[in-house]
């Protein structure tokens, strides 16, 4: 499995990038027919933003959310 981690006014720290990958391999290990990941981190003045669209064989799975 791929994984894409990419941030938009931000740069992916070391840390940043373990904890996601971290959280991911906890739903690829559910989950065999896992193709590729694409996450987006992203900071817009207060809100911090994430974004992820996991690939599988015939379908497509999206997730975001929000900082308060």
């Amino acid at each position: 499995m791929q994984i894409s981690i990419s941030g938009h006014h931000l740069d992916i720290t070391d840390a940043l990038n373990n904890h996601v990958t971290g959280k991911l391999e906890k739903i690829v290990s559910r989950f065999d027919y896992i193709t590729d990941t694409n996450v987006i981190l992203q900071v817009d003045k207060n809100r911090h933003i994430a974004e992820a669209t996991i690939n599988a064989k015939g379908t497509s799975f999206h997730a975001s959310s929000e900082s308060d």
